[in-house]
């Protein structure tokens, strides 16, 4: 019986993994613009390689957006795929204080920036179980494109 609710557990983690990094990989034109330093690249590739830690180690102290966007997309992964509620409360303070900062600016990057946190965030709250979260979440993202 545990057996069972393990494999579809997994089952539905893989389905929400699917979902989450086909919605990152639509990214609009804008965003296809961003030229990643090469540390940051690199950062990037291991966080879709899903080595989470190596990838978050990279970027000790993100200050630009990409560094930010990495970081986030690293950390929304890291919370699909483990389901840890300690570091759910961790990740979130953080999230809520990076969008808090990054809307007082009208860049583009930044604009870019509070759209995908809020779309990672729509997936991250949803496997969480939080759905009027997800979806608001996802609305304000669709707002910000």
């Amino acid at each position: 019986m545990a057996n069972t609710r393990t494999k579809r557990s997994n089952r539905k983690a893989g389905i929400l993994v699917c979902l989450f990094l086909s919605a990152t990989c639509c990214i609009p034109a804008s965003a296809q613009d961003w030229n990643f330093e090469p540390h940051v690249q690199r950062a990037y590739d291991l966080a879709l390689e899903l080595r989470i830690d190596e990838a978050i180690a990279l970027l000790p102290d993100p200050a630009t957006a990409q560094e930010h966007y990495v970081i986030a997309l690293a950390r929304a992964l890291d919370l699909i795929l483990t389901e840890d509620g300690e570091k759910y409360d961790s990740y979130h303070d953080a999230y809520e204080s990076l969008l808090e900062k990054r809307t007082k600016s009208s860049l583009p990057e930044d604009l870019f920036l509070q759209a995908e946190l809020r779309l990672q965030w729509a997936f991250v709250h949803l496997k969480f179980g939080h759905e009027f979260d997800a979806a608001w979440s996802l609305r304000q993202s669709y707002l910000n494109v």
